[in-house]
């Protein structure tokens, strides 16, 4: 197995892994266990599910609404949230299903001052209220 980043010597550029699909939910049943089982952390302008799963890994979903903005800014919402986990994943302890939902009544636009450490802060400050760092 590789390491997680590595250094392109020829064009100086980080070349890091994203977070894996196989690490996602996809399916609605699991999505749908998930906020029936799981415990309920809501911020400012996101909801964090959080449930157990039997595996020794988390996985991750994210819900952002057609009323939050346009394809281009759900995406982006999507790999800030994607990004922060990838940042955490030797923090956090396993077997947990995470399902991050933006708050309907958010609008992501390309005005929007949708930051990475706004998400990142609000995350860490929901994960942390859910008690599951090692």
């Amino acid at each position: 197995m590789s390491a997680p980043c590595s250094e392109n010597a020829a064009k100086r550029t980080r070349i890091c892994r994203p977070y894996s699909r196989l690490l996602s939910l996809r399916t609605p049943s699991e999505f749908r266990k998930g906020y029936r089982q799981g415990k309920r952390f809501a911020g400012k302008t996101l909801i964090l599910f959080v449930s157990s799963n039997d595996l020794k890994e988390n996985r991750l979903g994210i819900t952002v609404s057609k009323k939050n903005g346009n394809s281009v800014a759900r995406h982006r919402f999507s790999r800030l949230v994607k990004e922060v986990f990838r940042l955490e994943k030797e923090r956090l302890g396993t077997g947990h299903d995470f399902m991050v939902v933006m708050k309907k009544e958010v609008r992501i636009g390309p005005t929007a001052a949708l930051t990475f450490s706004g998400v990142q802060q609000e995350l860490l400050q929901l994960l942390g209220r859910a008690k599951v760092f090692n």
